[in-house]
Formats: structure tokens, sequence, C-alpha cells
């Protein structure tokens, strides 16, 4: 598990700074991490790059990666943006951070409870169903 070097800054909020150059309390590494996917060996002064899950078409040199203590990849919501009712449970459209929102997925929301506070997906009903109730 390794975390990244941003090519952009980010708030401590984990949220894009528009700009681009990073200022003091600015995040320069990602801090959610990521999983070594495969290792590509090239010829020259770098003579490895690394390739991580979720980040397609990007590869890393040693010096853009630093180890992370923890065992797991993580993934954080940046926003829930639908839902729909089928396979007889609620599934929820979410939004992930460093995901294009097209690449968005459906979750069950028995997974979500898993891993999420229900506050979340509560508030996202609430306003849900206020949305419908104005069509």
């Amino acid at each position: 598990m390794v975390y990244y070097q941003l090519d952009t800054p980010r708030s401590t909020l984990n949220e894009k700074i528009y700009g681009e150059s990073f200022r003091e309390g600015d995040l320069r590494w990602n801090p959610l991490p990521r999983k070594v996917k495969q290792v590509l060996y090239y010829t020259g002064k770098v003579t490895y790059r690394y390739m991580l899950n979720g980040i397609p078409n990007a590869s890393y040199a040693e010096h853009q990666l630093m180890a992370a203590p923890d065992e797991e990849e993580k993934d954080e919501i940046k926003k829930v943006i639908d839902r729909r009712f089928f396979d007889g449970e609620i599934h929820y459209r979410v939004w992930m951070y460093d995901e294009l929102k097209k690449n968005s997925g459906w979750y069950a929301k028995s997974d979500l409870l898993k891993t999420i506070n229900i506050k979340l997906l509560d508030d996202f009903d609430k306003q849900f169903d206020k949305k419908k109730k104005k069509k």
C-alpha cells in the first residue's frame, strides 16, 4: 500500500483547490492508500514505474510514492448521486474521490452500511424524496 504524490493541490478535506501552485497547508500526497497493481521496467535513470489500482493510464516513479501503514485499500465517497430499487434492495449510485463522475458505480445499501455512516444515506434519502415531491 502506498500514497502517491498529487499533481494539483488539495485541501485538508481532500477537495481540489484551483490553481497549480502548492501552498503551505495543502496536501501534497493523496491521503487514501492505493495498492500497486503492476510494476513496469524501463531502461534509463528511472528503471521501475508503478501502476496503482483505480488510476488508469498513469504510472509513478519510486520518488512519487510513499509507503502507507495501512494494509487495506480505502475509497472515500465524494457524493451520493442517485438511488434506485432492484434485486429486492435499495442501491445507491456513489461517486468516489479520484474517480470520474461517469465511472461512478451502484452499491447495495447493505454493502455501503458496512463501511459508512447511516446518516449519510439518510440525509441523501431525505433530499431525494424532497426532489421527487417537487416534480
